[in-house]
Order: C-alpha cells, then structure tokens, then sequence
C-alpha cells in the first residue's frame, strides 16, 4: 500500500523526533520505489527517518518542490550519508539565486542550501511540463497562474536588493494515485491551491483529490486568500487535508473551524497509509 511519511516539518507529532523550518516526506509506492520530496533545512530529517525506521539508502530519486533553503539544506547530509547517485527532478529554475526582503529586516539569501552545486547540476533532471516519477507518482511544474488568484510570493526576490521580484516558478507540486482517490503534495504552494488544483484538472483531468499534505504559505495570507482556499479545498473535494510547514497556526485554525473534521495535525512522524490505486495519473 502506497504510504507518505513526514520526516521533517514545522511541528512534530513525536516528542522524539526533531522538528524545524522546513519540509521532508517520503512517498513508498507498492512498486518498491521510494521517494524523497525535499530534504529540510539542516538534514536532521535524516535522524528523524533512521528513528522511524525508513532506510534512505536505497532511494529511487528525490524530487524538489522549489529551491528555497528550508526545502534543499538537507542534501549535503543525503549525499554523505548515503552517496546518492540517483535522480533529481525540479524545475529548470530550482538553481536560481532567491532572496527575502521586508521592511523590518535586512535583505537574506534563501536559495539552494549546498556546498556541492556542480554535484546537484549533475543529477538534476529539469521538468517544465509533467513528468511520471513511479507508477502512480506524477510531478507537475509551469503551474498556470490566473490572474486574481492567490500566490504566495510577495517579499520574494531575484537579487539582494529587492529590485526583481521572485514569482517562483519553480514551485511544483506532486500527485499520487491510491485507492481511496489522489493526494495533492505540496512543498510551499507558491502558486497557490486554486492555481494548481485548476492547473492540473486541466492538464491531468483530475477534479477531485482524496487528501492533501504539504505547506499552503498562508502564514501571512489575508482573509480573503484564506476563504479562496478553503473554496478550492470544497470544490476539489479534499477529504482530509494535512497542512503544515508554512500553514501557519491562524489559518490551520480558521480552516479547521471551516472545514470540521477534514483538518488534521500534521508534523514530524506522522505516517499516512492508502489501499493501492489500479490506474496511474499518466
């Protein structure tokens, strides 16, 4: 049965476990495929794996949701601790120089997290379009950005001086077909739920998901970017909704006062288990 583990997220669901800043799951197909899908802030995702019992040493690949730091600083551990030779899937522009700007606080470097740059060039194989990662596991970019809807980018940009803004078209996101329907995961969600829900009904004719875990970046979002969430979530017909990392605690608790018994907690251990699905997304 294909099972998605959270290894490193904002919060953590085991006092034993450790938690930060970042994003790491594991997605085990029946197939025998194993894949990681970004790799934290520090690598102290890697401890987390080892004390849940889930060997990283035999990964079919890792796929990146985009190059932020919290999401790519834990390669240098994968590669020391296991020399992985496999795959990486990303965007074309996973590598770009990203930076964070505000009011209240100096410009800050946020990109890829990595001594070993020409190491990471060297295994990335770029996706600009969909691209089937296992059967049943399709990883989808370029998500379409309609006009008016919510992305996630503001303070985001190209150069230290925050004259570029950064729109983060690398953000990505995966999908994974099981028998009760297909999950939605997410690494930050900088295109936003609708624009990537609507992205892939369009591209992979799904209009409805079962489940949904990974970040949403609603942290800073305004009411109204919250309510077109929580829309997307009821037209798409999420059942459960695993949101974490860059949620942020209002929205989670607006969302779940929303959306009663569909919001559960997400963190550091949690481990989801699905009835193998019969068809794949591509």
């Amino acid at each position: 049965m294909p099972r998605i583990g959270v290894l490193i997220d904002n919060n953590t669901l085991d006092d034993h476990l450790a938690r930060e800043h970042g994003l790491s799951l594991v997605i085990l197909l029946d197939s025998g495929d194993r894949w990681l899908w970004d790799t934290g802030q520090s690598g102290i995702f890697f401890d987390n794996a080892r004390a849940m019992g889930i060997d990283l040493a035999q990964l079919s690949g890792l796929a990146l949701s985009h190059g932020h730091y919290d999401h790519t600083g834990g390669l240098d551990r994968l590669w020391r601790e296991t020399d992985f030779t496999g795959p990486i899937y990303g965007h074309p522009a996973v590598m770009t120089g990203r930076y964070a700007c505000s009011c209240c606080s100096p410009p800050r470097a946020i990109g890829l997290r990595t001594v070993n740059r020409q190491r990471l060039a060297s295994q990335l194989i770029p996706v600009s379009d969909t691209a089937r990662l296992g059967p049943g596991l399709t990883m989808v970019t370029n998500i379409t950005r309609q006009a008016g809807n919510f992305e996630p980018i503001q303070g985001f940009y190209l150069d230290p001086l925050g004259r570029t803004t950064d729109t983060i078209p690398d953000d990505t996101a995966l999908v994974l077909e099981t028998g009760y329907g297909p999950v939605l995961i997410l690494g930050c969600c900088h295109s936003g739920l609708e624009n990537t829900c609507d992205h892939i009904a369009v591209n992979l004719g799904i209009n409805r998901f079962h489940a949904l875990i990974g970040g949403l970046h609603l942290k800073s979002a305004k009411p109204n970017h919250i309510e077109e969430t929580l829309q997307t979530i009821t037209r798409f017909g999420f059942s459960e909704v695993y949101a974490g990392h860059c949620t942020g605690t209002h929205a989670i608790s607006s969302l779940s006062d929303a959306l009663p018994g569909k919001i559960h907690p997400m963190g550091s251990g949690l481990l989801l288990t699905f009835p193998p699905s019969g068809h794949s997304t591509t």
